[in-house]
């Protein structure tokens, strides 16, 4: 059990102060490949605003028209290398050798608290390349409300196409811009731990679909059920990331997963 952290309190840097606790409401989304979803419940400030980073503009403009980021190359080596070997401790270790608070689905599918598993993937929650996302989204103050490894494969069968406002009601989440910045209360975050190549499943995505003004039709997009990549039809579009990137998404926007 060899680097096994039981302390779920993310490692935050000096530059940053904790100055209260909440939890946003989040859905935990299919994934295709190894992936953690980074969330806490730490609300966080930065000690000296002249270090505060922002989103670049292209990210800005591109999240406001499709609802979703993928950002490459996030992590290094040396960070990518930690947390892969993290990942494969907490898969390979028994279900009975497993600490309180960590545990696997049946369908060896998600993995409870895979952030705090270690903590090369409890400073994933906090990283540089995504924190001045996570800061302007949340208006300076974030909510990580759960981080849940999870494991996509072939056996596993496809999630159909939904969003929070279909699953929850119109006012259950919001996505707004003001000031030249993104408001957005409710998001995850997929940093990838493995290669995702056309045709071997992972996440689906409709872009621009966060701005939807009228429902989807029931029939539209074969139903919502996409099995795999010759049956993705117009408009929705499957997102292959490489092993350190790093996919944004609102709750908003459609997406599902190929199987």
């Amino acid at each position: 059990m060899s680097g096994l952290v039981l302390d779920r309190t993310p490692t935050i840097p000096s530059n940053i102060q904790v100055v209260c606790s909440g939890c946003l409401p989040t859905e935990v989304c299919k994934e295709s490949e190894i992936s953690v979803l980074v969330f806490s419940v730490t609300v966080v400030k930065f000690r000296d605003s002249q270090q505060e980073l922002c989103m670049t503009p292209n990210q800005r403009y591109l999240f406001d028209i499709n609802g979703y980021l993928h950002i490459p190359q996030v992590l290094n080596a040396e960070e990518l290398a930690a947390a892969q070997a993290a990942v494969d401790r907490y898969i390979s270790t028994p279900e009975e050798e497993l600490p309180e608070g960590f545990s696997r689905s049946e369908d060896g599918k998600y993995y409870a608290n895979g952030f705090a598993f270690d903590k090369a993937l409890e400073a994933l929650v906090v990283h540089p390349g995504i924190w001045p996302i996570i800061k302007e989204f949340t208006h300076d103050c974030p909510a990580f409300s759960r981080g849940t490894l999870i494991v996509d494969t072939h056996q596993h069968e496809p999630f159909g196409l939904h969003c929070a406002r279909e699953d929850y009601g119109w006012q259950s989440t919001r996505f707004d811009t003001r000031e030249g910045r993104i408001f957005c209360d409710d998001f995850v975050i997929f940093p990838y731990f493995d290669d995702v190549f056309p045709g071997d499943g992972g996440l689906l995505v409709v872009p621009g679909s966060h701005k939807a003004a009228f429902d989807r039709p029931p029939r539209l997009f074969n139903g919502g059920v996409i099995a795999n990549k010759e049956g993705i039809p117009d408009g929705v579009v499957n997102v292959t990331p490489r092993a350190g990137d790093v996919v944004v998404m609102t709750e908003m926007l459609v997406h599902g997963t190929l199987q």
